[in-house]
């Protein structure tokens, strides 16, 4: 069976860990840098990776590589970890909030994001604590000085859910975060502010 975070086989078999590193020889013949394009399936990110591939990283793919998540969860705010990270517009917040299939791919994105954590997204809407949580313990949930770079991360997924029309996955994502301090003795208590105040972003449109 697959345990969870390894990458699906595709054709020759699982990517790579750091396949969709930035550099990688991607889809070429794909239109670069459009993200509502790159969200549809007809267009890649500035280096030519797609979407699909992008949520076949396995865990040590996306803990190490740092230019996927701004993709997967665009923001309207610049990233100061990459460049050429893309910025949620107003006119494209608006497109998220009318097609579904844009929210669709967003939602995939999340339970990613979530199994990743160690959390996972259910098909009722509720985000809990999953079976491999103590696995991912080392990487998402301990700090250095109560920092933790995934903490950052986190920030930019419920900005992102909030401005994409997606208040829903955006409060629970944000619930089961504020229950991780007392169910499971998670000492991110500095980043708790930073994540309340994300997880009232709305859409900037009127």
């Amino acid at each position: 069976p697959q345990r969870p975070g390894q990458p699906q086989a595709r054709g020759g078999g699982a990517r790579t860990p750091h396949a969709l590193a930035k550099g990688a020889p991607q889809h070429a013949d794909l239109p670069r840098g459009d993200v509502l394009a790159f969200f549809r399936g007809t267009g890649a990110d500035t280096f030519g990776r797609i979407l699909r591939e992008m949520r076949e990283m396995d865990f040590e793919a996306m803990e190490a590589v740092h230019d996927y998540v701004q993709w997967m969860f665009p923001t309207n705010e610049p990233s100061n970890f990459s460049s050429t990270a893309p910025l949620l517009t107003p006119s494209m917040q608006r497109e998220f909030a009318k097609d579904n299939h844009l929210r669709a791919e967003l939602r995939l994105n999340l339970e990613r994001f979530c199994a990743f954590l160690g959390l996972e997204l259910r098909s009722d809407g509720k985000v809990v604590v999953a079976g491999h949580f103590k696995e991912r313990v080392r990487d998402c949930w301990t700090s250095a000085q109560g920092l933790n770079h995934n903490w950052l991360r986190i920030s930019r997924v419920l900005l992102c859910l909030g401005l994409c029309s997606m208040p829903d996955e955006q409060k629970a994502f944000a619930d089961c975060l504020e229950r991780l301090p007392s169910e499971r003795g998670i000492s991110c208590g500095s980043a708790l502010p930073y994540w309340r105040t994300r997880a009232a972003a709305t859409p900037a449109f009127s």
